[in-house]
């Protein structure tokens, strides 16, 4: 449901994203609310940390690169955008985020983790600049949230974690499976032509340490959901 309005609107903006076709906000109908999309015919195009080199090529990287420009180019604000997470264009975006990841970790910790809580201090200390201008980022840009057809990037699924924030955090996410498929440096070449912003490697490098971090949170989160018997789904 907190997709929803960013869904719509994306589509309305010709990006590649689900059609939502029903809105069910009501939990007594089902016993969960929920949203109905229009169906996609393509394939997945790999997973969390690959590209299917039997799907996607270079081609499909560039093609990825126009999406992400686009998104990044659009007016948030003269859109309402706030992303699933509804983020406050008032407050420095890391800040809402660290804060945000570091409430969860303590209310679903298993264990203390000295190695974690330094690593939560040390993104809370080195915070990159803020961006001269906030843009809408996806946040989880990667191939297992990308339906490919034809080497093409017909399908960007999975904006719940969507929020205002750097461009150069969703370029960080997605650069390990890029690098399969192009050199980064024509990825970022191809960004920029279609009016993408510069890539910072040192604030690449930050968002990095904190894509690690948060995904280690989730991952804690779930163990939580599995040994409290809250999801004995062991998937």
């Amino acid at each position: 449901i907190d997709e929803v309005t960013t869904l719509q609107t994306m589509f309305s903006q010709g990006l590649p994203v689900p059609e939502v076709v029903l809105v069910e906000p009501d939990a007594s109908k089902l016993g969960v609310a929920f949203v109905i999309v229009r169906k996609i015919d393509a394939k997945l195009g790999g997973g969390m940390w690959h590209a299917d080199p039997q799907l996607c090529n270079a081609d499909t990287a560039r093609d990825l690169a126009r999406i992400l420009a686009r998104l990044h180019t659009l007016d948030a604000e003269a859109l309402g955008l706030r992303g699933a997470l509804n983020s406050d264009p008032t407050v420095y975006p890391m800040k809402g985020l660290l804060d945000n990841i570091r409430g969860l970790w303590s209310k679903k910790k298993m264990d203390p983790d000295g190695t974690l809580e330094a690593c939560l201090c040390w993104l809370e200390e080195h915070m990159p600049p803020a961006p001269p201008r906030l843009s809408l980022i996806h946040a989880d840009v990667s191939f297992h949230n990308i339906l490919v057809r034809d080497r093409k990037v017909v399908g960007l699924l999975d904006w719940e974690l969507s929020h205002l924030g750097d461009p150069i955090e969703d370029l960080s996410y997605g650069r390990p499976c890029i690098e399969q498929l192009i050199p980064w440096n024509e990825f970022l070449a191809e960004y920029r032509k279609h009016g993408g912003g510069d890539y910072s490697e040192e604030t690449g490098r930050y968002y990095g340490i904190w894509r690690g971090v948060r995904n280690l949170v989730y991952t804690i989160t779930a163990q939580h959901s599995f040994q409290s018997d809250a999801n004995p789904d062991m998937r």
